[in-house]
């Protein structure tokens, strides 16, 4: 009998984790050929865009209250969500990724799939989510609603085992971030290249308080990362740097600094653009280690064997490093192996 599965995340963002995330699920879901596997964006966008441009409807919804951003939404998107749902499957998979966090727009998300879902019938797993720490008033009360259409939770780190059980009276099990299902795959290469994936200052300046730092401009922030990459060329002298990025915003502070490296270090650093988690992989191969404040950079170049050098720029960071750097990858895919006849 064939086996209808819906899986929902992040899979039309720019961030090339996402991407990768979505396409891990996919196979995770796809155990034989009984399985049918269909895919939604947990935002209801249909396409990926390739640059970093803001439409006029997405900047009102930006500068609207955030109270009653999700509220709007909810009424924008539950056309969308229903045409979704009524196709009726078995099992719908909302995950991976950090998909419960108070940022006004995914609470409505998740309240329009789950109620969507549970209206035609189907079984609503959460599998491999991450859950923030802070919540606004509205958005803990609308994921509260939709939780109430959940039937189980599997959520990627204890830390978001302990948020969700404190802010919203949910127990979970525990199921590795996704993208290690990748885990084994892939060979890494030979090389003496180092991986540097710079991250925005928009980022620092959302989590520099929860981290205990001290504020600082735009202009200091770029040199914090120009700093740290120079000691890598200073430490290395006779390997080479590459400098790329997982989405576009980073991408675009990550020429920025290569414009200032490349002038001073003349032939050891090197830009490149990846489009796709498939293109980030091939350049990642290729060298021996990682350093970066995204967390899925990380994680697929742990799966690859890379030594790993988290830019602490946020508590996931830390937790990632706390957490997942204490065992191989090969580790985690073996646990969501286990898990993969439980969840599906």
């Amino acid at each position: 009998m064939i086996k209808k599965i819906i899986t929902v995340n992040e899979m039309f963002s720019d961030n090339i984790g996402d991407q990768a995330i979505s396409d891990q699920m996919e196979h995770f879901c796809k155990k034989g050929d009984n399985y049918l596997v269909d895919k939604a964006d947990f935002s209801f966008r249909t396409s990926l865009k390739k640059q970093n441009v803001v439409k006029v409807n997405e900047k009102k919804l930006i500068r609207l209250p955030i109270y009653l951003k999700p509220f709007l939404l909810i009424l924008k998107n539950a056309g969308k969500a229903n045409a979704i749902a009524k196709n009726k499957y078995d099992l719908a998979i909302i995950g991976g990724g950090q998909l419960i966090l108070s940022n006004g727009s995914f609470s409505a998300s998740m309240f329009l799939y789950a109620l969507f879902f549970k209206l035609y019938g189907t079984k609503v797993k959460i599998v491999s989510v991450g859950v923030g720490e802070r919540f606004s008033l509205v958005d803990k009360i609308i994921y509260r609603f939709a939780f109430y259409f959940v039937d189980e939770f599997f959520l990627r780190d204890i830390k978001s085992q302990e948020n969700l059980r404190a802010i919203f009276g949910k127990k979970a099990e525990y199921s590795p971030d996704i993208a290690y299902f990748m885990s084994g795959k892939i060979c890494k290469s030979t090389s003496s290249k180092h991986l540097i994936c710079p991250v925005e200052y928009e980022v620092f300046k959302r989590y520099y308080k929860e981290m205990g730092y001290n504020f600082v401009d735009y202009k200091k922030y770029e040199n914090k990362w120009i700093d740290e990459i120079e000691s890598i060329i200073f430490d290395n002298p006779d390997d080479g740097v590459i400098i790329t990025a997982t989405t576009l915003a980073d991408y675009q502070f990550a020429v920025s600094i290569f414009k200032l490296l490349s002038a001073k270090h003349v032939g050891r650093v090197e830009l490149v653009k990846t489009e796709n988690w498939y293109e980030f992989i091939d350049i990642a191969k290729n060298c021996d280690s990682v350093m970066s404040g995204r967390m899925h950079a990380l994680i697929l170049c742990h799966c690859l064997g890379l030594k790993i050098v988290p830019y602490k720029i946020s508590k996931k960071i830390s937790a990632f490093e706390n957490f997942y750097l204490k065992a191989d990858a090969s580790t985690h895919k073996h646990v969501l192996d286990i898990l993969r006849d439980e969840i599906l």
